[in-house]
C-alpha cells in the first residue's frame, strides 16, 4: 500500500466510514492522518552515493586497461550523484540503508507532533485518538489522549500498529482500524450527549 491509496476518493470514504463506526460505539474521537514520509534521510542517501563513488575509484585503480584521469574527475561526482538519486527515488533502497530504530523514531516523533497540530488533544473528555500512518517508514503509530487507557486496547492496538509490516492493502488497514471499536466501547463508552468534535475525514499531512 502506498500513500497514493489514501488520495483515492473511495478509499478516503472507506476509512472515514470506519472512523464513524468506531465513534458510534464509543466516546472516542478518532483521527486518521497519513504522511508520505516522516523524516529526512540525506545521510542514508549519501551512504549510497559514497558506495557508488568508491566502486568507481576501485575500478579506476585496478582496471587492467588504462583509464584517462580527466574523465574520472567528472565521473567521481557523477557516480556519487547517481547513488544519492537512486536512494532518494527508490524507497526500498533507502529503507534498506536506514535502521529500523531510525524509521520508528521518525514516525513516532512526527505522530506526536501531528497529535498537537491536528488538535486531537483538545476534546472535551480527553478521548482523542490519532492513528498516524507514515508510508515510507511503513509505520502506524497510535497516540492516545489521557482519557483512553492505551494498554487496554490490547491485541487490537498491536494488529493496527503492525498492519504495514507486510504488503498490506487498504482493506487490511480498514479491518485493523475497525478492530479498535470493541475495546474503545469498553474503555470510553459513548455518552448520551456525545458530539462529533473532530472530523472523520482522513488528514493527508
Amino acid at each position: 500500500m502506498t500513500a497514493r491509496a489514501f488520495y483515492d476518493e473511495s478509499a478516503e470514504s472507506e476509512v472515514a466510514r470506519a472512523v464513524e463506526r468506531i465513534e458510534r460505539r464509543s466516546g472516542a474521537e478518532v483521527v486518521v492522518a497519513v504522511r508520505a514520509i516522516s523524516g529526512h534521510y540525506a545521510g542514508e542517501d549519501s551512504i549510497l552515493g559514497f558506495l557508488f563513488a568508491y566502486a568507481g575509484l576501485m575500478l579506476f585503480l585496478f582496471h587492467p586497461a588504462p583509464i584517462r584521469i580527466e574523465g574520472f574527475v567528472l565521473e567521481f561526482p557523477l557516480l556519487f550523484g547517481i547513488g544519492m538519486a537512486l536512494s532518494m527515488w527508490v524507497p526500498p533502497v533507502r529503507r534498506l540503508l536506514t535502521s529500523r530504530e531510525r524509521l520508528e523514531g521518525n514516525a513516532s516523533t512526527a505522530a506526536r507532533a501531528a497529535f498537537v497540530e491536528l488538535g486531537v488533544g483538545r476534546t472535551r473528555a480527553r478521548t482523542g485518538l490519532l492513528v498516524f500512518v507514515s508510508m515510507f517508514e511503513r509505520q502506524v503509530v497510535v497516540v492516545t489522549d489521557l482519557g483512553i487507557d492505551r494498554p487496554g486496547l490490547g491485541d487490537a492496538l498491536v494488529r493496527l500498529e503492525t498492519v504495514l509490516d507486510g504488503r498490506a492493502e487498504l482493506p487490511a488497514f480498514v479491518a485493523a482500524l475497525d478492530g479498535l471499536a470493541a475495546p474503545l466501547s469498553e474503555l470510553c463508552p459513548r455518552a448520551a450527549d456525545d458530539e462529533n468534535e473532530l472530523s472523520d475525514a482522513v488528514r493527508l499531512t
